[in-house]
Protein backbone atom coordinates (compact mmCIF):
# COMPACT_ATOMS: atom_id res chain seq x y z
CA UNK A 1 0.00 0.00 0.00
CA UNK A 2 1.33 3.46 -0.78
CA UNK A 3 1.50 6.07 1.66
CA UNK A 4 -0.78 9.14 1.59
CA UNK A 5 1.70 11.75 1.35
CA UNK A 6 5.08 12.31 -0.72
CA UNK A 7 8.13 13.63 0.51
CA UNK A 8 9.22 16.37 -1.63
CA UNK A 9 12.60 17.64 -2.85
CA UNK A 10 12.06 21.26 -1.68
CA UNK A 11 14.69 22.57 -3.80
CA UNK A 12 14.04 20.46 -7.32
CA UNK A 13 10.38 19.28 -7.34
CA UNK A 14 7.27 20.91 -8.60
CA UNK A 15 4.96 21.60 -5.42
CA UNK A 16 1.68 23.91 -4.83
CA UNK A 17 1.87 25.94 -1.12
CA UNK A 18 -1.63 27.62 -1.80
CA UNK A 19 -4.49 28.20 -4.34
CA UNK A 20 -6.70 31.00 -4.07
CA UNK A 21 -9.93 31.51 -3.85
CA UNK A 22 -10.51 28.29 -2.26
CA UNK A 23 -14.94 29.49 -3.13
CA UNK A 24 -16.14 30.73 -6.47
CA UNK A 25 -19.55 31.76 -7.92
CA UNK A 26 -21.22 29.65 -9.91
CA UNK A 27 -22.10 30.26 -13.64
CA UNK A 28 -19.12 32.68 -13.95
CA UNK A 29 -15.43 32.53 -14.33
CA UNK A 30 -12.64 32.88 -11.84
CA UNK A 31 -9.52 33.84 -11.43
CA UNK A 32 -7.30 31.36 -9.30
CA UNK A 33 -3.74 31.96 -7.97
CA UNK A 34 -1.31 29.21 -7.47
CA UNK A 35 1.52 29.80 -5.26
CA UNK A 36 4.64 27.42 -5.38
CA UNK A 37 8.00 26.09 -6.06
CA UNK A 38 9.64 25.28 -9.51
CA UNK A 39 6.36 25.93 -11.54
CA UNK A 40 7.49 25.16 -15.20
CA UNK A 41 5.63 26.53 -18.32
CA UNK A 42 4.37 23.19 -19.22
CA UNK A 43 1.78 23.18 -16.04
CA UNK A 44 -2.05 23.66 -16.43
CA UNK A 45 -4.84 23.71 -14.75
CA UNK A 46 -8.24 21.66 -14.59
CA UNK A 47 -11.72 22.86 -12.86
CA UNK A 48 -13.71 20.11 -12.75
CA UNK A 49 -11.89 18.27 -15.78
CA UNK A 50 -12.07 21.33 -17.94
CA UNK A 51 -8.90 22.69 -18.59
CA UNK A 52 -8.35 26.95 -17.37
CA UNK A 53 -7.02 29.22 -19.54
CA UNK A 54 -3.12 30.52 -18.42
CA UNK A 55 -3.75 33.87 -17.72
CA UNK A 56 -2.03 37.06 -15.76
CA UNK A 57 0.74 35.76 -13.73
CA UNK A 58 3.50 33.17 -15.13
CA UNK A 59 6.39 32.41 -12.89
CA UNK A 60 8.34 29.57 -11.51
CA UNK A 61 6.51 30.72 -8.05
CA UNK A 62 3.15 32.21 -9.06
CA UNK A 63 0.63 31.47 -12.27
CA UNK A 64 -3.32 32.07 -12.94
CA UNK A 65 -5.73 30.54 -15.00
CA UNK A 66 -9.15 31.89 -15.42
CA UNK A 67 -11.78 28.97 -15.28
CA UNK A 68 -15.36 28.86 -16.14
CA UNK A 69 -17.64 27.53 -13.04
CA UNK A 70 -20.00 25.33 -13.29
CA UNK A 71 -23.35 25.44 -11.61
CA UNK A 72 -22.71 22.57 -8.62
CA UNK A 73 -22.09 22.55 -5.01
CA UNK A 74 -18.09 22.07 -4.96
CA UNK A 75 -15.71 21.60 -7.78
CA UNK A 76 -11.56 20.16 -8.00
CA UNK A 77 -9.38 22.56 -8.91
CA UNK A 78 -6.14 20.28 -9.80
CA UNK A 79 -2.95 21.88 -11.26
CA UNK A 80 -1.53 18.78 -13.43
CA UNK A 81 2.19 18.39 -15.37
CA UNK A 82 2.76 17.57 -18.57
CA UNK A 83 2.47 14.08 -18.38
CA UNK A 84 -1.27 14.44 -16.90
CA UNK A 85 -0.08 14.10 -13.27
CA UNK A 86 -1.37 16.17 -10.20
CA UNK A 87 0.98 18.44 -8.86
CA UNK A 88 1.48 18.02 -5.31
CA UNK A 89 -0.32 20.58 -2.77
CA UNK A 90 -3.27 19.65 -5.67
CA UNK A 91 -6.02 18.78 -6.23
CA UNK A 92 -8.20 21.09 -3.54
CA UNK A 93 -11.73 21.27 -3.39
CA UNK A 94 -13.54 24.77 -4.35
CA UNK A 95 -17.00 25.54 -2.92
CA UNK A 96 -19.57 27.06 -4.82
CA UNK A 97 -21.69 30.13 -3.97
CA UNK A 98 -25.21 31.02 -5.94
CA UNK A 99 -27.40 33.61 -5.36
CA UNK A 100 -30.79 32.53 -5.18
CA UNK A 101 -32.85 35.34 -5.13
CA UNK A 102 -32.91 39.45 -3.99
CA UNK A 103 -35.59 40.64 -2.52
CA UNK A 104 -37.05 43.21 -3.15
CA UNK A 105 -36.25 44.42 -6.98
CA UNK A 106 -37.36 47.99 -6.41
CA UNK A 107 -37.26 50.92 -3.94
CA UNK A 108 -38.67 54.27 -3.71
CA UNK A 109 -35.83 57.41 -3.88
CA UNK A 110 -34.63 58.44 -0.61
CA UNK A 111 -35.97 55.97 1.33
CA UNK A 112 -33.77 53.33 3.08
CA UNK A 113 -35.41 49.77 2.02
CA UNK A 114 -34.08 46.05 3.58
CA UNK A 115 -32.71 44.37 0.89
CA UNK A 116 -32.10 40.49 1.79
CA UNK A 117 -29.93 38.24 -0.44
CA UNK A 118 -30.49 34.27 -0.26
CA UNK A 119 -28.26 31.90 -1.81
CA UNK A 120 -25.77 28.58 -0.93
CA UNK A 121 -22.60 29.04 0.25
CA UNK A 122 -22.67 32.24 0.73
CA UNK A 123 -18.84 33.64 1.73
CA UNK A 124 -18.27 35.89 4.57
CA UNK A 125 -17.28 38.68 2.55
CA UNK A 126 -20.59 38.85 -0.08
CA UNK A 127 -21.15 42.38 -0.33
CA UNK A 128 -24.33 43.87 -2.43
CA UNK A 129 -24.61 47.31 -4.49
CA UNK A 130 -27.41 49.33 -5.74
CA UNK A 131 -26.42 51.83 -8.62
CA UNK A 132 -27.00 55.35 -7.30
CA UNK A 133 -27.86 54.47 -3.58
CA UNK A 134 -25.90 55.15 -0.23
CA UNK A 135 -26.03 51.20 1.28
CA UNK A 136 -24.89 49.95 5.05
CA UNK A 137 -22.52 47.09 5.97
CA UNK A 138 -24.32 43.78 5.33
CA UNK A 139 -25.51 42.64 8.42
CA UNK A 140 -27.06 39.02 9.73
CA UNK A 141 -24.70 37.49 7.21
CA UNK A 142 -24.31 33.48 6.60
CA UNK A 143 -24.11 31.24 4.29
CA UNK A 144 -27.44 31.02 3.44
CA UNK A 145 -28.54 35.11 3.69
CA UNK A 146 -27.61 38.63 4.03
CA UNK A 147 -29.41 41.37 4.92
CA UNK A 148 -28.43 45.62 3.72
CA UNK A 149 -29.90 48.61 4.20
CA UNK A 150 -29.85 50.72 1.04
CA UNK A 151 -31.08 54.28 0.41
CA UNK A 152 -31.53 54.90 -3.47
CA UNK A 153 -30.76 58.48 -4.19
CA UNK A 154 -31.82 59.50 -7.56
Amino acid sequence: MSPAFKVVDLKKDTYITSVTPNIATASSSTLFTVVGHNLPATLYATLDAVICKAEGIQTLVKRQYFCAVPSKNSVEFVVRTNDDLPVTGTPITVSISKVTNIFPLGAGLNAPVNITVTGENLPSTTAFAMADAICSKPTDVTSAKLTIVCTPKG
